[in-house]
């Protein structure tokens, strides 16, 4: 069964994770808009919501920026939507406890800054795949911080996503939040993609056929050569043409990804919080 956001104007917020998605699906909405215009939606973009929203902090200070901005494109349509992976703050913050530790303040500030009637879609992913993902993802930034050192920085076993999954429902009310499961990419990209829709409004006969790739992650052999080049770059255009030099040429696909967590760590991982991430998915659906 999927859960039926369809109400006028309303404002569907997709708030991450990071790394389940979020890049893909802002790409379909953006290279597709008679796919967003079938749908009856307005689609706020991504340069859009980095203003807007920031890593969370902006609707608290400024809330009138997002307010007008979803108010704006809300005439006639059914839908407006928001989609921003960096909406709950950064996911691992040295000091702070747990996934997303800022993340309550920044929902309590995008619940006043919107005043349409407001859904929420917020993915969740295992957190051995997670933790692994975001390393990779801050190293493509630019970090060459070995991945033993900086995962000794985080307790992995405060990684549950059930505190801000809670604060979504306090803020939304739980008939508001669909908290839905990243391991549906499995299914490929374009099912993902008619699922995110169908989130949204089933039966909306949508057909995604969208051959643009998500972002690709770098193999062994990438990181490697990343830890040991990160160091010498000097400026963002450095780093921005490395990681895609290095996603283009040595990536997963073409060589073995790395490897993190070892499997004692992955397993621990799994037994503590496998049950508990199955049961906070809602709606519930089989991973094809």
């Amino acid at each position: 069964m999927v859960t039926n956001l369809s109400s006028a104007t309303t404002c569907i917020l997709h708030l991450g994770a990071h790394k389940t998605g979020t890049s893909l699906i802002q790409k379909f909405l953006r290279d597709r808009p008679e796919a967003v215009d079938q749908l009856g939606a307005a689609f706020i973009s991504r340069s859009d919501t980095n203003q807007l929203i920031g890593w969370g902090a902006v609707p608290r200070q400024d809330p009138g920026l997002l307010k007008d901005a979803t108010n704006a494109v809300a005439a006639g349509v059914d839908f407006v939507i928001v989609s921003h992976e960096n909406s709950l703050g950064r996911p691992l913050i040295p000091g702070k406890s747990g996934l997303y530790p800022e993340a309550d303040r920044a929902i309590e500030g995008i619940r006043n800054a919107v005043e349409l009637p407001a859904k929420v879609i917020y993915y969740i992913r295992a957190q051995a795949d997670f933790v692994e993902s975001y390393y990779l993802q801050t190293v493509h930034q630019g970090s060459y911080a070995s991945f033993r050192d900086w995962v000794a920085t985080i307790d992995l076993d405060d990684l549950s996503w059930e505190p801000l999954v809670s604060s979504l429902d306090s803020r939304f009310g739980s008939e508001n939040v669909v908290i839905a499961d990243f391991a549906f990419i499995e299914a490929g990209q374009n099912a993902f993609i008619e699922r995110f829709l169908d989130l949204i409004k089933p039966g909306h006969g949508i057909i995604p056929d969208y051959s643009a790739k998500r972002n690709l992650s770098i193999s062994q052999l990438g990181l490697d050569i990343a830890l040991a080049i990160n160091p010498l770059l000097e400026s963002a255009d450095e780093r921005r043409t490395t990681r895609k030099f290095l996603q283009r040429h040595f990536n997963n696909s073409r060589s073995p990804r790395p490897e993190l967590l070892n499997p004692e760590q992955k397993s621990a991982l799994q037994d503590r919080y496998g049950d508990e991430n199955r049961n906070l998915i809602r709606p519930t659906v089989e991973v094809a």
